[in-house]
């Protein structure tokens, strides 16, 4: 599949017969440059035609297009996850903030009730000092 290179040769860079004029200072050198690199971008365009597979480029912007495809899913389901992660905590926030308030609650309660427990069993053991005693050695033998 590779061409073969163009030879250089000195007619390559020559200047065309007849083109010379009387004065040798700037026209002849400035048409003798203007023919090299004219050959010079000839010979790079030549080899880079020959060496320019568009099937592979083509492929490879397939495959790029196909990655970043892949790429852009999975991030729209980090994203996703990230999202539904945080409402989860958001939630998980609010039923641990209404824990505590429900914990704060029934240790309320619970000090409410045993301050009331605690002031009957005093009426009681004044009240009824004699049955008070006997239902305590009742019960503490349990």
């Amino acid at each position: 599949m590779h061409t073969r290179m163009p030879s250089v040769n000195s007619q390559t860079f020559a200047v065309p017969e007849g083109s010379e004029s009387e004065d040798h200072s700037e026209s002849g050198s400035s048409y003798a440059g203007s023919s090299l690199n004219e050959t010079a971008l000839d010979v790079v365009v030549e080899q880079f035609t020959a060496q320019f597979n568009p099937a592979r480029l083509d492929r490879s912007m397939a495959q790029q297009s196909q990655l970043s495809g892949q790429m852009n899913a999975k991030q729209r389901e980090v994203d996703e996850a990230i999202t539904k992660v945080t409402q989860r905590l958001e939630e998980m926030k609010r039923v641990v903030a209404d824990g505590q308030k429900n914990v704060k609650q029934v240790n309320a309660l619970l000090e409410k009730c045993a301050k009331k427990t605690d002031k009957l069993q005093a009426e009681t053991k004044s009240q009824f000092p004699i049955e008070y005693a006997q239902a305590g050695e009742k019960y503490s033998d349990h």
